[in-house]
């Protein structure tokens, strides 16, 4: 077998739900990492527009840095498909009723302005073919959501199987409005997730069972609640 098929493609995996299992605990540490900054999150911490000056050879430009999406309202809620609301959809049935269940979905009723979050776990070399197909996926609903009067942003977002961080997880980020100390904490707890859980997997690659209610984060294992919708 090779390196690929044992991390990624191997179908006894696939039905023990060995990759779910280092999915939802990557899209769990996601989950609390922006719960946490949402709740951070107030009036007053909220960031006024800046300017950046840009040196050229011959003159100075400027653009300004406006305030991320997670800064635009106080009232987000964040429903994510994990362990409490798994075969439910984590889009709000209000706004758009669809069997499609994004990873993630973070709202606001005040401004009626949703993010999908979608996150594709995968082997590096096959990201850009793995970011195209999910953006395809919720292209419908998108529409859909917005046939209802409300804004909404799609994103898609990839994490190698060793732990890259994919350029459109460090774009989405930043739209949200988290900032280089921010994305640096929350990729930084990405990686090492990823690896370990990655390392579990194969070293339970010759094993006939998997216990999928067990998740790794932050250097502990814990059993599984899943994360509640906040």
């Amino acid at each position: 077998s090779t390196l690929a098929h044992i991390l990624s493609h191997c179908k006894t995996a696939l039905k023990q739900d060995r990759y779910t299992w280092r999915h939802d605990t990557i899209l769990h540490e996601i989950a609390s990492f922006l719960f946490t900054f949402i709740t951070d999150q107030t009036i007053d911490k909220q960031p006024t527009p800046t300017h950046t000056y840009i040196s050229t050879k011959h003159k100075r430009t400027f653009k300004a840095s406006l305030p991320g999406i997670l800064h635009t309202a106080q009232d987000w809620n964040i429903s994510c498909d994990l362990a409490t609301n798994k075969g439910r959809s984590t889009i709000p049935v209000h706004v758009a009723q669809t069997n499609q269940r994004p990873d993630m979905v973070i709202y606001s009723r005040s401004t009626n302005t949703m993010v999908i979050l979608e996150l594709s776990v995968c082997m590096e070399r096959t990201i850009v073919s793995k970011h195209i197909q999910k953006l395809d996926r919720y292209a419908q609903v998108t529409q859909e959501i917005q046939d209802a009067k409300w804004k909404v942003y799609n994103f898609a977002v990839e994490v190698g199987v060793t732990g890259m961080i994919s350029t459109s997880m460090n774009t989405a980020m930043t739209r949200l409005g988290l900032t280089g100390k921010d994305k640096n904490a929350l990729f930084s707890n990405i990686a090492r997730t990823t690896l370990r859980c990655t390392y579990i997997l194969w070293l339970q690659r010759f094993s006939q069972t998997f216990d999928a209610d067990w998740r790794f984060c932050k250097g502990n294992y814990y059993r599984c609640e899943g994360l509640e919708d906040k």
